[in-house]
């Protein structure tokens, strides 16, 4: 079985349960056990940790033939350990991360789908940390009509058009690129990343078009690629890029992280590891 990867001591990896090749789920930790999975103890305390065979070569995509056998899907969000750690102190108000403080305090964390925190305390509170984080190689392939002349520049204050790429991808870019004279540093966004982010601003869980145009007066694009919702209402709302460093073996998630203007920002859930 793929426990068989971890039986060394040499190998320093290990973790809780393993899906082979065959789509086999193997026990290789018990769960009472603490599995050498990540490079945090405090988190390795906190997971359920599950290796799932992979390709040895980046980036380390899911072995076809596990996924096939078990039908195995994973859309959760994974952090970098240093992230989490700025995440904690940063809503816990503590000007670095000290591990004996986390183990005390902390109970479990729980990472949505969205990639928002619960954290879990022993006091019997929660705090929550919010966002939305994007993940560029989950691509969906939509086109919404619903987009056509709500979406303008900041930069330059022309409307947005639709585009496809390689006949599937559908984008949305400004149209001040395209005329003489016009200077635009506006970016092209993806269709289903702004349903993503405009159902997220909205309260939904999908993007419903009714919705949108029944609420939404327009979306302003920034510069650097944040979002400003404008509501029929005369309210508004931001879903802002922030910028993180992530190691190499994240570059395969997305950039971008959308953050509510409105958000106050709170375990791992179990989540699949590379070794």
């Amino acid at each position: 079985s793929i426990c068989g990867c971890f039986t060394s001591p040499s190998r320093q990896a290990s973790c809780n349960y393993g899906i082979g090749t065959d789509g086999k789920v193997s026990l290789c930790v018990e769960e009472k056990n603490r599995s050498w999975c990540s490079s945090s103890n405090a988190n390795d305390q906190r997971a359920v940790t599950i290796e799932c065979a992979s390709d040895k070569t980046e980036p380390y995509a899911m072995n076809s033939r596990a996924k096939s056998h078990h039908s195995v899907t994973c859309d959760s969000v994974n952090y970098p350990d240093t992230e989490i750690k700025k995440i904690f102190c940063g809503i816990m108000e503590q000007e670095t991360f000290n591990d004996e403080y986390f183990l005390k305090t902390v109970e479990r964390m729980v990472v949505q789908k969205t990639g928002s925190i619960d954290f879990h305390l022993k006091d019997g509170t929660v705090r929550h940390y919010e966002t939305l984080k994007l993940r560029n190689s989950v691509h969906r392939t939509t086109s919404t009509d619903k987009f056509i002349g709500k979406i303008k520049c900041a930069s330059c204050g022309n409307l947005y058009h639709r585009y496809s790429c390689y006949g599937t991808y559908v984008y949305w870019k400004c149209s001040g690129k395209s005329k003489a004279r016009t200077e635009c540093c506006g970016k092209d966004m993806a269709d289903f990343n702004i349903r993503k982010v405009s159902a997220y601003i909205l309260g939904m869980d999908e993007f419903d078009g009714a919705e949108f145009e029944k609420q939404i007066e327009c979306i302003t694009v920034i510069e650097d690629g944040s979002l400003k919702f404008n509501f029929m209402t005369g309210e508004k709302k931001s879903g802002k890029k922030r910028d993180h460093n992530t190691c190499d073996k994240e570059q395969i998630y997305s950039r971008f992280t959308w953050q509510s203007e409105k958000a106050q920002g709170g375990g791992i859930r179990p989540c699949f590891h590379r070794p």
